[in-house]
């Protein structure tokens, strides 16, 4: 059965589709039959894989669909072991299908206010979402991105969201410009700076693991 994995953000410029390709290429090196499903109508993961020569992405295969019925179509039809859907960053009707079609839901947040806020807005709509599709029971996963781990802003962000009852992976992304290399040449950051593919071989494990949890 697939596994279907939504990176969703109530905002662009999140960096959901950095983490989309380079959880999706590790997933990948796990083996796994890969896809993304490009809902948002930049492309940008989908043009990022397809650019790509990087040996890393060479097995992930990518689609673009943007309205709801195409996007749970496009779910529906996948034969991959792996369905990693990069979503709109904005909250509409599309993206409530990406939410609850998701077994597990990945949403960036950089230590600030309005990344806090948006992802009250995302954990709200998959709530909602959950009532109008049968058999949606998305987990919902902060990921904070583009961080100073020793900051007291980001200490106090992570420790705040914990209190707000969020599950915070144990991973955080530092602020790096490998990742914005890694976009820009069209390569997955394992091909890239050693700290960041570490850093992103540990975030993708403990989403690994909270996939096999969830059965």
């Amino acid at each position: 059965m697939t596994k279907i994995i939504t990176f969703a953000s109530s905002k662009g410029g999140s960096g959901k589709s950095t983490l989309c390709v380079n959880i999706a290429a590790y997933f990948g090196v796990r083996g796994k039959k890969v896809t993304i499903l490009d809902a948002d109508f930049q492309r940008s993961a989908h043009d990022w894989i397809n650019d790509s020569s990087d040996p890393f992405l060479k097995g992930i295969s990518a689609i673009s669909a943007q309205s709801e019925a195409d996007i749970q179509s496009a779910a529906e039809e996948t034969s991959a072991d792996v369905l990693c859907i990069d979503s709109q960053g904005a909250i509409n009707q599309e993206l409530g299908i990406c939410l609850a079609l998701a077994d597990i839901i990945i949403t960036p947040c950089r230590p600030s206010r309005d990344d806090s806020v948006g992802l009250g807005w995302i954990n709200a709509f998959a709530q909602q979402s959950k009532t109008a599709y049968e058999n949606s029971d998305p987990v919902l996963l902060a990921v904070m991105n583009a961080v100073n781990k020793r900051s007291a802003v980001f200490l106090h962000t992570v420790s705040q969201l914990h209190d707000d009852g969020f599950n915070v992976a144990k991973t955080a992304l530092s602020q790096r410009v490998s990742y914005a290399e890694a976009n820009v040449n069209r390569c997955s950051i394992f091909a890239q700076n050693s700290l960041a593919a570490h850093e992103m071989r540990s975030l993708g494990l403990e989403i690994y693991t909270l996939l096999k949890e969830r059965g």
